[in-house]
């Protein structure tokens, strides 16, 4: 239990530097309420239905750990409701699970690493206006998963693809392009968070999205994976787009 506290402590101080940037303001609160199926928070207009974050205890002064995934279910008059889930972005093998249910007084930090996002888009054109567009974000280059994609043979990635993404490179924020419009999306959830219109440049499109690894193949041994047809309509499909 020490050795758990003592790296998701260093992995929290570290993080905590980042949660004042990016396109959504972090925000910290306390559990008013909890159960076994999730808790209460205080409502706060920075935070959308489908926002993730962690849940820290704090044992003293200096010791504290995140102990579990928070994600908001949903908003109304009494607050926010959240659920819980296994906080696995630093999962550990060797180590056990710390297996601490959320209470009461527990602190709740939502919108959480919102400062990194990988970028979704067809071509380089709109790559270019979007990484320009968001300065303060610190944008993920897209050849880091079309090269794991390549590796894999895998030319359609779906949500657990991007999740894995996401958990790898400690980023819990995707944006997409989609026709003219712009969709931040939760990781965790895979929820829209906010979509916005965008100036989609025009240029060659590049599939399943815009890299510079080249044309990702498939194989014999993942035939459940077919190449992407229409760009937009595989994400509208994706995300769920209405």
């Amino acid at each position: 239990m020490r050795s758990i506290v003592f790296i998701l402590s260093i992995f929290f101080c570290f993080q905590s530097s980042l949660f004042a940037s990016g396109a959504f303001k972090s925000v910290e609160t306390k559990i008013i309420e909890a159960d076994k199926k999730g808790a209460l928070v205080e409502n706060n207009p920075y935070v959308p239905v489908g926002s993730s974050g962690i849940v820290i205890r704090k044992f003293d002064d200096e010791h504290q750990t995140v102990i579990a995934k928070a994600i908001v279910e949903s908003k109304s008059k009494e607050g926010i409701r959240i659920k819980f889930a296994m906080f696995d972005l630093l999962k550990q093998d060797a180590l056990p699970a710390p297996n601490i249910m959320p209470e009461k007084g527990d602190t709740v930090i939502l919108n959480y690493l919102y400062d990194r996002a990988f970028v979704i888009v067809p071509n380089e054109e709109t790559f270019l206006e979007i990484t320009s567009k968001y300065p303060e974000i610190d944008w993920i280059h897209p050849d880091i998963l079309a090269a794991f994609l390549s590796k894999e043979y895998n030319p359609e990635p779906d949500r657990e693809d991007f999740q894995n993404a996401c958990k790898k490179n400690l980023s819990m924020l995707l944006f997409f392009v989609v026709k003219n419009s712009g969709y931040f999306v939760d990781c965790n959830s895979f929820k829209v968070l906010k979509n916005e219109s965008v100036d989609k440049k025009e240029g060659k499109t590049i599939l399943p999205f815009y890299s510079r690894i080249g044309d990702i193949e498939s194989n014999i041994f993942n035939i459940a994976k077919s190449k992407i047809d229409n760009y937009d309509n595989y994400y509208i499909k994706l995300l769920e787009i209405k």
